[in-house]
């Protein structure tokens, strides 16, 4: 089952994750061919490579191959990395964790320089609301053009297993290289809900995380007692992005009581420019079957269609291999059909590997 689950989402992400495209009334097409429509999907998928090779070569992540001195996956500096996280540890006192249950950003507010020479780090108190941290990029750099930034920091409580936590409510990290925004991690609206004195969901989230070049908005709220909506919207300065929103439908709100047979149903909808992907799935249906469920009873209960400037293009599916492996294919609209894996994925996967080599090692 979590095969096909992948499958079928994978098969998704690669129709949806397109980089966006300006294009006038003038020049929509009124109707394509499925020939025009494979190649829509092939240019599809060359975008989702260009957009990721600009976040490959951005300044977030060329600074984490730098300082980690990733090789093939492996890091080079660990043991200057972790000395470094070491020293900045033994200069702060976190006992109080202990007692006070929750995060006082005030207990570490100030300025930390990092001294390369002598390998320790300085504090100046001349911060009253954030902290911020000043070390180098890489073993070999000879000043601190690395900084961190600490602030706004809030929390709520919460309950988890019986007892009443602090957790992060909102706030903000920012990192910076020769003064240089590439990353940032900003919460501004973490809501919890006390279902019992066991358990707390969260209601809703108002999130950005930035990684250079790319930007991503999350969202996340409790519209009722049974429907939740979550949303992610990408952008990027290198012109790509895409927005994914869904909504998860429960059978009743008993959260503490909730089984996996009170998901209803979870609604995906994908969008860039003009390609958009919808997916619904009865969870609820799913569950129902037995543990080896057929092709025809996994597509009564999951439904993909691909849309191209609003012209319904295709359905992607599961079916039967000839080797009777279970696969996924779409179902184009003069209804041939092509293997989703061979046809796309395939060589996606491996350009995907090959661009990332240095950080993943390859998989």
């Amino acid at each position: 089952m979590k095969k096909i689950t992948f499958l079928l989402l994978a098969s998704i992400i690669l129709l949806a994750s397109n980089c966006k495209k300006d294009k006038s009334a003038a020049t929509l097409p009124t109707s394509t061919n499925v020939t025009e429509d494979k190649e829509q999907i092939e240019q599809n998928l060359s975008d989702v490579v260009n957009c990721m090779r600009s976040f490959q070569s951005g300044h977030f992540m060329e600074s984490t191959v730098n300082f980690l001195g990733l090789t093939n996956g492996e890091s080079t500096q660990d043991i200057w990395v972790e000395k470094l996280l070491e020293n900045l540890f033994e200069e702060e006192d976190f006992s109080y964790l202990d007692t006070e249950n929750k995060f006082i950003l005030a207990k570490h507010t100030g300025t930390y320089h990092y001294n390369a020479g002598n390998k320790s780090w300085t504090k100046y108190d001349n911060e009253t609301a954030k902290a911020i941290f000043k070390f180098p990029s890489s073993p070999s750099a000879s000043s601190n053009d690395m900084t961190i930034i600490v602030g706004a920091y809030t929390d709520s409580k919460a309950s988890f297993d019986g007892d009443l936590l602090n957790v992060p409510k909102s706030g903000s990290v920012e990192l910076f290289k020769n003064n240089k925004e590439i990353a940032h991690v900003k919460l501004s609206n973490f809501s919890w809900e006390a279902v019992d004195a066991e358990l707390s969901i969260p209601t809703n989230i108002d999130a950005s995380i930035m990684l250079h070049p790319h930007t991503y908005k999350l969202s996340l709220n409790r519209e009722t007692g049974t429907s939740f909506k979550a949303a992610i919207n990408m952008t990027s300065t290198a012109g790509c992005g895409y927005e994914l929103a869904g909504t998860l439908n429960l059978t009743n709100d008993n959260i503490s009581k909730l089984e996996e047979e009170d998901i209803e149903e979870l609604l995906l909808t994908f969008k860039q420019g003009f390609f958009e992907v919808k997916f619904q799935i009865d969870v609820n249906g799913l569950w129902a079957l037995n543990d080896d469920p057929s092709v025809s009873e996994l597509n009564s209960k999951m439904n993909t269609t691909v849309h191209y400037f609003n012209q319904h293009i295709g359905n992607i599916e599961f079916y039967t291999k000839p080797s009777g492996e279970t696969g996924m294919q779409i179902r184009y609209k003069d209804n041939s059909t092509e293997d989703m894996e061979e046809a796309y994925m395939e060589k996606f996967f491996d350009e995907m590997d090959n661009m990332f080599l240095d950080v993943t090692g390859g998989v």
